[in-house]
């Protein structure tokens, strides 16, 4: 996942790109609604039936979405509507997409020229956006290759387990080498971190096949001793980064921001915001393939 940053906000670029799209291809679609109105005024707008077509298509990614994790929504069926979570099947929202155009292509056939000429500049903007961020993306997706682990040993990262004498010097990744790994970044005062770690402190029994390493950004081994007492969080593999360097060298703009690695050392998903049981599950399922 590359992440921009636009002032305080940070978005998905992948996310931002496909917004930015939608907003090219309605801008489209005005312009030569009014531009055949004036010349017809009885001639069908292409943007309510637009509008009905994308909403129709988010509508079927979050409900495949939902459909796939079922297990982590039964018993928290609220959740089904925090779209926070990032939970998307983007194939599905895809493939209802296409359907959904050639219908409506088929109904209205004087929407032709126009629909084509809409989706094909959307599709031109996720195109040359994709290029775009090919550098990025590349470089995000081998970060954790397995001969690049030895450059996070110069980071001031400290084990936590005990407050008053802690071990000095730098994080033996190796040892989290050969299976899948779940990095996550976090703080004691952001209040998504806080939310998430009785989740992450789920997975962490339910899959012992998985390394969850939890790095704390910026704070001092008591404040996160008394953080994990408070909240009663049992969590294994918990390192401290002063300086938030680890942030800084994976380009995180926020917190908490969690990396799901698989077994190569590669990186398969990189998540910045609040984890739900499904999004994690998601995750998983990609590095534990």
């Amino acid at each position: 996942m590359q992440v921009i940053q636009l002032g305080p906000f940070s978005f998905d670029a992948i996310l931002l790109l496909c917004v930015i799209a939608l907003l090219v291809a309605f801008g489209w679609a005005i312009y030569q609604d009014k531009k055949y109105l004036r010349r017809d005024p009885s001639t069908t707008r292409l943007e309510p039936w637009l509008w009905f077509v994308v909403l129709i298509s988010l509508l079927a990614g979050r409900v495949a979405f939902v459909v796939a994790y079922w297990s982590a929504y039964r018993h928290q069926p609220q959740h089904i509507i925090n779209i926070r979570d990032g939970g998307f099947s983007w194939i599905a929202a895809l493939v209802v997409l296409a359907v959904a155009l050639m219908w409506l292509l088929f109904r209205r056939p004087s929407l032709l020229q126009r629909a084509l000429q809409s989706t094909g500049w959307a599709a031109l903007v996720i195109g040359l956006g994709l290029v775009w961020l090919q550098p990025w993306q590349s470089a995000n997706k081998s970060w954790f290759a397995q001969e690049q682990l030895n450059q996070l040993q110069p980071f001031a990262v400290e084990q936590s387990k005990a407050p008053d004498s802690l071990p000095k010097g730098a994080t033996d990744w190796a040892q989290y080498r050969g299976q899948p790994l779940v990095v996550n970044l976090w703080a004691s005062w952001c209040p998504p971190c806080r939310r998430e770690m009785p989740v992450l402190q789920a997975a962490q029994k339910a899959y012992p096949e998985v390394h969850f390493v939890f790095v704390n950004q910026g704070e001092h081994a008591q404040t996160v001793q008394n953080f994990l007492e408070e909240q009663a969080l049992s969590l294994d593999n918990m390192w401290l980064d002063h300086a938030a360097q680890l942030g800084a060298a994976i380009e995180s703009s926020g917190l908490p921001t969690t990396v799901f690695i698989d077994a190569d050392g590669m990186v398969q998903k990189m998540r910045l915001g609040e984890l739900s049981n499904a999004s994690l599950q998601s995750g998983l399922d990609e590095i534990r393939k």
